[in-house]
């Protein structure tokens, strides 16, 4: 079975400047996925939304821009 990993991801909107950080976790040697980490968001702090999915894109909240 393959191993989680988490890592943590720096978040900056380009309009605004609002600033925060988004947690992934991944396997690290997916089977199924030949080769593609099978990555899903766990967390976001900050003033951000996800989209929907466990790899969604990630949007500032005040500005509505994606930065991810």
């Amino acid at each position: 079975m393959a191993r989680r990993e988490e890592y943590a991801h720096s978040l900056k909107c380009p309009q605004c400047g609002t600033t925060g950080v988004a947690r992934y976790g991944e396997n690290e040697t997916p089977p199924h996925h030949q080769g593609r980490p099978d990555r899903r968001l766990l967390d976001i702090e900050g003033e951000f939304k996800a989209g929907l999915g466990y790899d969604p894109e990630i949007y500032c909240a005040r500005c509505e821009i994606k930065v991810s």
